[in-house]
């Protein structure tokens, strides 16, 4: 299985798909085409695990519904607040035609991902991206980490015009609407 060591996640229009673009090991960049499709099926399943995360480090027994609702805000912007900037993973080229199959370059790989697996170990949660071709991509984050990119992720969102119901308030609450639109990169 081929493991990012880092990468960058950006909403691309004229595809209206999530494109992640990561680099191995090896330094060989591979992009990930990620559907509104996929995702809503994905981030529920993301969210119950930085909730759960989040509530075994506080002890649930003790806290209302409220009390949670804060604590998660509270992680959440902390996380936010900690996303560094670093050098952007730049495919050299990674389109997709019109029948949705990848071109690819002797450069760039580009996978467009029909599945994920989630493998929880300890404190961090390991996603495995699929395609058809049985290929297998795997990301490995911790709770701070996931908080990061699922920030990252609820920007594009935004910024792509999807619904936004499927966010929580507490992620909702921490995600600044303007910083898209001021042309602040994340990755």
């Amino acid at each position: 299985m081929i493991q990012f060591q880092r990468m960058t996640t950006e909403y691309l229009a004229l595809d209206d798909r999530i494109r992640v673009s990561g680099e191995t090991k090896s330094q060989e960049i591979i992009v990930l085409w990620l559907t509104q499709r996929l995702l809503l099926r994905l981030l529920p399943h993301l969210l119950e695990w930085l909730e759960k995360q989040t509530l075994a480090e506080i002890g649930p027994a003790n806290t209302d519904n409220q009390a949670k609702e804060m604590l998660q805000e509270f992680a959440q912007q902390s996380a936010r607040d900690e996303l560094t900037g670093m050098a952007p993973v730049k495919p050299v080229r990674a389109e997709l035609t019109v029948n949705a199959s990848v071109k690819e370059s002797n450069d760039t790989k580009g996978i467009l991902v029909e599945s994920v697996d989630i493998k929880k170990v300890n404190q961090t949660i390991q996603l495995v991206f699929k395609n058809p071709d049985k290929t297998q991509v795997g990301i490995l984050m911790t709770a701070q980490q996931m908080r990061q990119w699922l920030a990252i992720i609820r920007e594009h969102w935004q910024k792509a015009s999807w619904p936004l119901s499927i966010w929580p308030k507490w992620i909702s609450k921490s995600a600044p609407t303007d910083s898209i639109k001021a042309g602040q990169e994340f990755h």
